[in-house]
């Protein structure tokens, strides 16, 4: 029975069909480890984005500090990693882990993202009286600005995975 032509074809046949599927499994999910990559960069920078808005925003609204901690906190605990915030001089304003307030940020490896404000200009006197235009008037026509200086520095430490599993 080895020796026919008809065994000989279907083994041949056999073996296509195998390096076939193999072929294309292996292209399929070099495809799909490709794109669950991008995702997860994708997925990151809109974390980061969100936690640059959220405390940019709170500084934009308050003009201090006052009550950052818990919101660092917070926001820490959607990030799944360590945030901490300092001043443009490293002087630790707030720590999700609590740990480091008021002192001065020194790592090295960790590169910090400065936070700058932005917002749009006081609109200019219309006319003798000193009546401005209305704000909605002028966000028509003039784009946001951003400060040059920075006025904080935003660390965002992935926690450690072993940390994590022993918890």
């Amino acid at each position: 029975m080895i020796r026919t032509l008809h065994f000989k074809f279907m083994l041949a046949f056999l073996i296509v069909i195998i390096a076939a599927i193999g072929t294309t499994s292996f292209f399929v999910a070099h495809s799909s480890w490709d794109k669950i990559k991008r995702y997860e960069e994708l997925s990151n920078e809109i974390v980061i984005s969100r936690i640059q808005f959220e405390i940019s925003s709170y500084y934009q609204r308050n003009r201090d500090w006052d009550g950052i901690q818990s919101r660092v906190e917070l926001l820490a605990s959607f990030a799944e990693r360590q945030i901490i915030l300092t001043t443009t001089d490293n002087l630790v304003l707030a720590d999700s882990q609590g740990n480091m307030i008021g002192e001065i940020y020194t790592q090295e490896d960790n590169q910090g993202m400065p936070l700058y404000l932005t917002g749009r200009p006081s609109p200019p006197p219309d006319n003798a009286s000193g009546e401005t235009t209305s704000t909605s008037e002028m966000d028509e026509f003039s784009p946001p600005q951003q400060s040059s200086q920075p006025f904080a520095v935003l660390y965002l430490i992935p926690y450690d995975s072993s940390s994590l599993t022993s918890e």
